[in-house]
């Protein structure tokens, strides 16, 4: 749709407020266009932040960061509210355009699962059998895999297992760099990789891990992964290895499992303790209260919240 079209669609429905999910970016442009031809109120919803992420920024030429500060800094002057799905993104949003945009502008809206969306739930895995380490999508370069396969094999061998004790499954694809990594560490028989599996089914395969892998890399210090809250509607432990320490104060508040630092012996020292929790049979238990938090429904009370307030 067009911004002929968007125009025309906004005085059929009587739209009260603009409203972008972004990325793609392109949308951002195509809401402040039309905020500015209709005066009505925008609200930029940015997931991931933008202009200010290092990842991102990294991979663009100087030129192309200097049109996307532009770009964002135009979009955030026209938009009423934006929101971020971090508190370190709001901090550091807050930062960088201060004396620029209020600060009261910017807002926090995590990301969120929805209960119903997923199967039921299967018998968790019990004392016996492998320790199974389950990485749920596709690894890529930016995922800093390797740096986990070393904390890997540095706690197979202070448990001293033998191939087939433990399993890192990726249930998705690794990178050719990956797999000469895990050769290269003699981790071929505790690594195995399985077809991907649809979101609505993921519930009954994650259930059956012991543990669940969410790996960020040194850029990501202000996001959030999103398969961490696919890996909440699963309901087993999970281990982050993340330098975004938002993630560590989560999962502390919902007991739902262990931060840590980009440090193959931090992550070695983790994957110890679930390996020990599963052989003496210890039974996983989480914060039920807080994990609701971040189910679908608060969220959207949240949005609905942001966007009366943007109208009023």
């Amino acid at each position: 749709m067009g911004i002929f079209g968007a125009r025309r669609f906004l005085r059929r429905e009587k739209c009260e407020v603009i409203y972008v999910n972004a990325g793609p970016h392109s949308a951002q442009m195509l809401g402040a266009r039309l905020a500015e031809s209709t005066g009505l109120p925008l609200v930029l919803d940015l997931r991931d932040p933008w202009s200010i992420e290092p990842y991102y920024r990294e991979a663009r030429t100087p030129e192309a960061n200097r049109k996307v500060d532009q770009l964002e800094r135009e979009f955030f002057q026209r938009a009423t509210r934006i929101i971020l799905n971090t508190e370190s993104a709001l901090e550091a949003y807050r930062s960088h355009y201060g004396g620029i945009i209020p600060a009261e502008r910017f807002t926090v809206l995590r990301s969120s699962f929805e209960p119903e969306l997923y199967g039921p739930a299967p018998e968790p895995p019990g004392k016996t059998g492998p320790f199974e380490i389950l990485y749920f999508g596709h690894l890529r370069p930016a995922k800093n895999a390797q740096l986990f396969l070393s904390g890997y094999r540095r706690f197979i061998d202070e448990w001293k297992l033998a191939p087939g004790d433990a399993y890192l499954t990726t249930l998705g694809t690794r990178t050719a760099e990956d797999d000469l990594a895990i050769v290269r560490l003699g981790l071929d028989g505790y690594t195995r990789i399985r077809p991907p599996v649809p979101l609505p089914e993921s519930r009954a395969v994650l259930g059956k891990a012991d543990l669940l892998l969410d790996l960020m890399g040194p850029e990501h210090r202000l996001q959030l992964s999103g398969k961490f809250f696919d890996y909440l509607a699963c309901g087993r432990p999970i281990l982050s290895v993340t330098p975004n320490e938002e993630m560590g104060q989560i999962l502390t508040e919902t007991q739902a499992g262990e931060r840590v630092a980009l440090d193959a012996a931090e992550i070695a020292g983790a994957l110890g303790r679930c390996y020990s929790r599963k052989r003496s049979g210890e039974e996983f238990r989480r914060n039920e209260v807080a994990v609701r938090q971040f189910e679908a429904r608060p969220a959207t009370e949240k949005l609905v919240a942001i966007l009366e307030e943007a109208t009023s």
